[in-house]
């Protein structure tokens, strides 16, 4: 090709290039600008993952620490025969310092309730809890505290509001040291036992609420479906013997009482109560 064609067919394509809108060099810098916009995103999303999980590190600490605060706080008879006193300076009752003289009935319940073992029983099977006095439990939070034994209950709801259930087998414990007869708190604690994984403690708890009133069903019921779920109760035998008599017709009763007649090879009274279902 002649120098003046070779020099005529490249101007041409310049021109062409040029019409075009086209640079070698743009794609290029587009590339380089993508690249660095790319970078860009990157760094941003790796700053704002760092500051939403700092952000929710922060605020489970802020969380945390609220909850070691309401488990650690201590129990002092003290601290609380001052803010029993003031809660029942208005009301006409004998007050004394009759809880410092309680020292030993503290520490016991102290030793039942704060101190728990390490829970190494894991509660194999879920129950239905009975909760026939839910209702009563909600209203005496209300209850106006005009005695020893209101304190102490309303301080053990509290507790147990709060999901601190030690806490709240302490004064329920201390409640109950003023009212012994309250069986329906003696059930409670079983409860409470049972939702810390200390099936015998709340196995005893439920045994001394039957032994105030040895017909409260919560309490034999609770036994039952322990029994069902394959924990050993000595004594259930006497108790749902004793239960039958106060509810003949108790369906649940009748089958536990058969199941412990039918592992015991007692046929006899094992047809009996089968002919009752």
């Amino acid at each position: 090709m002649r120098t003046d064609e070779f020099l005529k067919k490249a101007s041409e394509e310049i021109e062409e290039t040029e019409k075009k809108d086209i640079n070698p060099l743009v794609g290029i810098v587009k590339e380089e600008k993508k690249s660095s916009i790319k970078f860009k995103i990157i760094v941003i999303l790796v700053i704002s993952s760092y500051v939403t999980i700092g952000y929710l590190f922060y605020d489970y600490l802020k969380n945390r620490r609220s909850e070691i605060r309401i488990v650690e706080e201590f129990i002092n008879s003290d601290v609380l025969l001052s803010e029993l006193n003031e809660k029942l300076k208005n009301v006409d009752i004998a007050i004394n310092n009759e809880m410092k003289a309680d020292e030993e009935l503290v520490k016991s319940i102290q030793e039942q309730s704060l101190n728990l073992p390490p829970i190494n029983q894991v509660v194999r099977q879920p129950i239905n809890l009975p909760q026939p006095q839910t209702q009563e439990v909600k209203n005496s939070v209300q209850t106006p505290i005009t005695s020893r034994y209101d304190f102490f209950k309303n301080k053990a709801v509290e507790y147990e509001n709060m999901g601190n259930y030690r806490y709240a087998i302490f004064f329920y414990l201390r409640a109950f040291a003023e009212n012994q007869s309250d069986y329906e708190i003696k059930y409670k604690v079983a409860t409470l036992y049972y939702k810390l994984g200390q099936i015998p403690l709340a196995i005893q708890s439920a045994k001394d609420a039957l032994s105030i009133k040895e017909d409260y069903m919560p309490a034999i019921e609770f036994l039952i479906s322990l029994y069902n779920s394959g924990y050993e109760i000595d004594g259930l035998e006497n108790t749902l013997k004793k239960a039958l008599e106060k509810h003949p017709n108790d369906k649940n009763i009748i089958l536990a009482l058969a199941k412990i007649y039918q592992k015991s090879n007692n046929t006899t009274e094992y047809q009996k109560l089968a002919e009752k279902l």
